[in-house]
């Protein structure tokens, strides 16, 4: 008879063989039979719903693809590395070029320079927490993707869900809640410029009330469709009631400014005209020139046409109009001087000066731009050569055939085709640039302008790109035969003047802007693109642009950027701001509530919004507000589809 204890000992090896052969069947190469329940004992958990098409060897470098026993024996006495399976998650999570697996996925040195410089800060918590391990990080810096996001917690886990403490995890300043600790802002969101040159309190204080009219944030002001940001309607929509006249009237008319600081846009001199008509025994009257608007909230000064030719100035020729801007013109030459330097044919009449339109135009080669350049610092000018030394003549004449070769290029230009203005060596115009600005002039015109000041022109430069030399040849310009030259809305081509000018068409107008697209980039690159822009720009210049469009202030310009922008503020397609804020679940609260600044901006403090951010309320999570990521992330694309 077997003894109770031979009988446990029994007992206990049929159990270990029983499950040694469970195991060795669950371990053993998958079948059909054993497939399902193979799975299920060696799943830590059910994937997310994004991942469930995927298997194991898909996120694990540590399960090998055949499934087999011995592998699977060998990850259990394996020390599985998540820096080794995060080059796996970024295999189809491809995260945006320059942006890594590091913190935020920054560098070192840009995170110091976002950091706040203060003390680290913690709470009992988290000190004792610190006795523990760090958070774990590849030789690089980089962390695990499996840090923040882990897998296995239910087909609805939200993977990319983190949690207050896991964030705070790495910060210097910790806190128990958003209500209790967290930072105050500093200058959110009022850290880049507005879009607008806007006063809110004015419009409200001066402008609304004297018409009596109810300043309603609405009127303005709508959300997009998903809620996210507030729009501002149109200039056409809400704006031009009021400003519109001025828009209509420009060129025929301006708004005398009543900021007794700024200077008006006409140099005008009353005692000096009012001596005038004492002599000629004509009334002084205000009325002559001067009409209240249709509101007669203003005085309008009449064009110069109906004020100033009828009786005086009519034996003016060349007025330099307040609201065109000469874009295209033929410079005058010393050509007695440049008689010997083979210029080929130039008309003696052509009195105007390079625009800078047609500077920067030039400058886009680098060679003229450098020519440009030497005649500018050497104080010489194309209509006196008579001191320029060698170097400097030789740079004229380069710059007297650009100018030609420029004219030749845009008259041979096909409407539709690549523009070949700068083809060899460019400077600093993009493809972009040139085809922008190549497609806003308007040939035809040019053409016809170009046949009677520069006749010869077509022959002259295949001539002079073939390498031959070609005698200087003034002549003057048969003013009898000219003939006006059609042009497009807008341009004027003056033919007398050997000069084309633009005069902005109304709001937002497409030439106009751009130009100021162009130069504003190029603005510390290209004096003629500083220039120019300034022209456009200007508070009395013809778009006046500047009045309400805002741009960087020119301290932050100088210091920080090579660009001069006035377009709308979009962060670049790649990255993400830190902090994001969304309208649509605000929508209930008054505009008031937040937008407590000066001039209506928002006053947005810590306290105003932890009033409502409470992990008992709205919620307090960090990713409610924060991005962690500031590179966007895109997925790679299945083969075959």
């Amino acid at each position: 008879v077997r003894s109770l204890l031979a009988k446990r000992g029994m007992v206990t090896r049929l159990v270990t063989t029983f499950t040694i052969g469970i195991l060795l069947i669950l371990l053993s190469g998958l079948t059909d039979l054993n497939r399902d329940l193979h799975k299920a004992f060696v799943s830590p958990g059910e994937l997310t719903k994004h991942h469930a098409m995927l298997d194991c060897s898909a996120c694990h470098t540590a399960t090998g693809t055949d499934g087999e026993t011995a592998t699977w024996l060998a990850t259990m006495f394996t020390s599985e590395s998540g820096q080794e399976n995060r080059m796996l998650c970024v295999s189809c999570h491809i995260p945006a070029e320059g942006y890594g697996l590091k913190d935020h996925g920054l560098s070192s040195e840009e995170l110091r320079s976002l950091s706040p410089d203060t003390e680290s800060r913690s709470t009992l918590m988290w000190s004792l927490a610190s006795l523990g391990p760090d958070v774990p990080r590849h030789d690089s810096g980089e962390l695990a993707c499996v840090t923040c996001h882990q897998e296995h917690q239910g087909r609805n886990f939200e993977i990319d869900h983190l949690d207050n403490q896991r964030c705070q995890a790495c910060h210097k300043i910790k806190f128990t809640g958003f209500s209790d600790g967290h930072p105050e802002f500093s200058d959110y969101p009022d850290t880049r410029r507005r879009l607008w040159n806007f006063d809110h309190g004015k419009h409200k204080n001066e402008h609304f009330a004297a018409k009596d009219t109810i300043f309603e944030c609405a009127s303005c002001h709508v959300p997009d469709v998903e809620g996210q940001n507030i729009l501002v309607r149109n200039f056409e929509g809400i704006c031009s009631d009021c400003h519109g006249l001025e828009m209509e009237q420009q060129g025929v008319s301006f708004l005398f400014s009543k900021d007794t600081g700024i200077s008006p846009r006409w140099k005008f001199s009353h005692e000096s005209h009012q001596g005038h008509f004492t002599k000629s025994e004509t009334n002084f009257a205000c009325s002559a020139c001067h009409m209240p608007s249709p509101d007669v909230r203003n005085m309008l000064t009449g064009s110069f046409e109906t004020t100033c030719t009828a009786a005086c100035h009519h034996h003016v020729q060349q007025i330099q109009r307040s609201d065109e801007i000469e874009i295209f013109s033929l410079p005058y030459l010393d050509v007695e001087t440049l008689d010997d330097q083979a210029i080929g044919q130039w008309p003696e009449d052509a009195a105007g000066e390079m625009t800078p339109f047609m500077k920067l135009l030039l400058s886009a080669s680098p060679a003229i731009a450098d020519d440009l350049k030497r005649l500018s610092e050497a104080g010489i000018y194309l209509d006196d050569l008579s001191e320029a030394d060698e170097a400097s003549m030789t740079a004229a004449v380069r710059i007297v055939w650009a100018i030609k070769t420029l004219v030749y290029d845009l008259t041979t230009q096909e409407r539709n085709g690549p523009w070949r203005l700068d083809q060899e060596g460019n400077g600093f115009l993009s493809e972009s640039d040139r085809a922008s600005l190549a497609e806003q002039f308007p040939i035809d015109a040019i053409r016809a302008a170009q046949s009677r000041w520069l006749p010869q022109l077509e022959s002259e430069v295949r001539r002079y790109r073939a390498g031959e030399s070609l005698d200087t040849t003034p002549f003057f310009v048969n003013m009898d035969e000219l003939v006006e030259a059609d042009a497009p809305d807008g341009w004027s081509f003056e033919m007398p003047e050997f000069v084309g000018r633009y005069r902005p068409t109304g709001h937002a107008d497409g030439i106009v802007r751009r130009w100021l697209d162009v130069t504003g980039r190029l603005y510390y690159r290209s004096d003629e693109a500083e220039e120019i822009f300034d022209l456009l720009g200007g508070p009395f210049s013809s778009g006046r642009c500047i009045v309400c469009h805002s741009i960087n202030d020119r301290e932050y310009r100088e210091d920080t950027t090579t660009q001069n922008q006035f377009r709308k503020i979009d962060w670049p397609e790649t990255q993400l701001p830190f902090t994001k804020f969304t309208h649509r679940p605000h929508l209930d609260q008054t505009c008031i509530a937040c937008h407590q600044g000066q001039g209506f901006a928002p006053g947005i403090t810590e306290e105003t919004c932890a009033s409502c951010h409470t992990s008992d309320k709205a919620g307090d999570n960090c990713l409610t507000c924060h991005n962690y990521h500031m590179g966007r992330f895109t997925l790679a694309r299945v083969k075959g589809r």
